[in-house]
């Protein structure tokens, strides 16, 4: 066997220190400390050998939480971009409801609002070079820590200076002595931003506490003033108030009933005058027959399986017509053909499903037969008219993926001259750009493509791409994704 094949057969046997969280790192670098052999010399530079992969590991998690703190304060700043861009451009609006000592004392308005813009913006940029310089000893990390890092730990130890050195604007308070060697200094420093990687966010944004958004409070102490004014008017007038509102009640009441009237028939035929617009026992019994002999239809038709039938009954005697409806959207109205044939009697039943389990008293009746007065239309009219009504309500209900094309582009504008290589501060931006793109996708993007969609942001993240390649994984995500053209 060579010298190099053993090499590498030792190196995969290495175990490398387990330790992801703060207080995990924490114990092992305050453990590391104590157990310091002070007085031996040779021992001290063993140990010194010894430890290099735990304080790596535990220098990695600090990474980690100051990369992950960094992205959340700029998400903060963003939020705060936003407002005061607000008030630049709406001044009126500002002046109405700022705090009203500023309309006497302080700067004036547009000095304020450039002022805390300006300040923001500087903050920006600031962490978007800190994070690109960041990414770059992340990737060396990557690169390293399993086999220049266990070879020569002095490489391991210049590593966590690095960072150490990066992440100078981590508060901490501690003073080393001539008596302390190089290692134990080091290995102070690390446990010290440890314990305070937690309030980095903070630490940031308390250099700019003029640019914070004011409270709910805040902004609307005006409108709170104006309001409790009129109610102490109104208080004065209370009762007749208060017959007014029962009158305006009752009158609202006997309009929807008479609106009501005119479509009851669609749900309820053949029963006369307004109790059949009333919770009646017989009106649920023949509800659900019908339902029932309408699902034994549709499985005959093989539209929905015994299993799923089932499903529906059940929802349905715990009180709820969601499974209905959702047979009704996925299985009947994408189908020309089943809309044609299935949707009429599928929407009057479920019209008459909607309104019975509204509850027997009348607000709940009425409000229920508001609603069944929007779908009166889609259960009188025919396939077509069906037809379209669903795609009106695909168009209303569908997912707006406009925030993740423009991430995207505005990813992509990084990348217009594709033989220059990015400077610290656009790949800081890049890197949280993806990052909000990623939290987006979380909760907007198809669970079928969201796995491939988070992979090709990896792929853009990574510094293993050129400017170049990284312009064509953008590319071809615009025309891979159905969603984002």
């Amino acid at each position: 066997m060579s010298l190099c094949s053993g090499i590498s057969a030792s190196q995969s046997r290495v175990s490398l220190p387990a330790v992801s969280t703060l207080q995990e790192a924490l114990f092992n670098v305050r453990k590391v400390i104590l157990n310091f052999p002070v007085s031996d010399a040779t021992a001290a530079q063993a140990y010194e050998k010894q430890q290099s992969s735990m304080l790596t590991a535990c220098a990695k998690v600090l990474y980690d939480n100051a990369q992950n703190q960094i992205l959340q304060t700029l998400q903060e700043i963003d939020n705060r971009i936003a407002y005061w861009r607000y008030q630049k451009d709406h001044q009126w609006n500002y002046f109405l409801t700022k705090n009203p000592i500023k309309w006497f004392k302080g700067e004036q308005q547009k000095v304020e609002i450039a002022h805390n813009l300006e300040q923001l913006q500087s903050h920006q940029g600031e962490l978007y070079v800190l994070l690109g310089r960041l990414a770059e000893l992340g990737t060396a990390y990557d690169r390293d820590y399993k086999t220049v890092f266990i070879t020569d730990y002095t490489k391991a130890y210049a590593w966590i200076d690095d960072v150490l050195a990066l992440l100078s604007r981590v508060k901490i308070n501690f003073t080393s002595s001539a008596t302390m060697s190089i290692f134990i200094i080091r290995a102070h420093v690390l446990k010290f931003k440890l314990t305070n990687i937690r309030n980095f966010k903070n630490d940031i944004l308390s250099e700019m506490k003029e640019t914070q958004i004011p409270s709910h409070w805040e902004r609307n102490w005006l409108k709170y003033i104006v309001l409790l004014a009129v109610f102490g008017e109104g208080y004065k007038y209370a009762n007749q108030i208060s017959d007014f509102a029962l009158t305006s009640l009752n009158n609202t009441k006997e309009s929807l009933l008479n609106t009501a009237e005119n479509v009851k028939e669609i749900f309820f035929p053949g029963r006369k005058g307004r109790e059949g617009l009333m919770f009646q026992p017989a009106n649920m019994d023949k509800a659900r027959s019908a339902m029932i002999e309408f699902l034994d239809r549709v499985e005959t038709d093989k539209i929905i399986t015994p299993e799923e039938k089932a499903i529906i009954i059940a929802d349905e005697a715990s009180g709820s017509s969601a499974e209905f409806q959702k047979l009704i959207n996925e299985k009947i109205m994408p189908s020309y053909w089943y809309l044609g044939k299935y949707g009429s009697t599928a929407w009057s039943i479920f019209g008459q499903l909607f309104v019975l389990h509204g509850g027997s008293h009348i607000e709940k009746e009425i409000s229920g037969l508001r609603n069944i007065a929007l779908l009166a239309p889609a259960v009188a009219a025919t396939g077509i008219v069906g037809g379209l009504g669903y795609l009106g309500y695909r168009k209303v209900t569908a997912r707006d993926y406009t925030s993740i094309r423009r991430g995207l582009i505005e990813i992509n504008s990084l990348f217009v001259d594709s033989r220059k290589a990015l400077d610290d501060e656009q790949y800081g931006k890049m890197l949280y750009l993806i990052y909000n793109l990623k939290q987006r996708a979380q909760k907007t993007i198809p669970v079928i493509d969201r796995g491939a969609f988070v992979e090709d942001l990896e792929r853009i993240e990574s510094q293993e791409f050129d400017v170049a390649a990284k312009r064509h994984i953008v590319d071809d995500m615009f025309r891979k994704y159905s969603f984002l053209r």
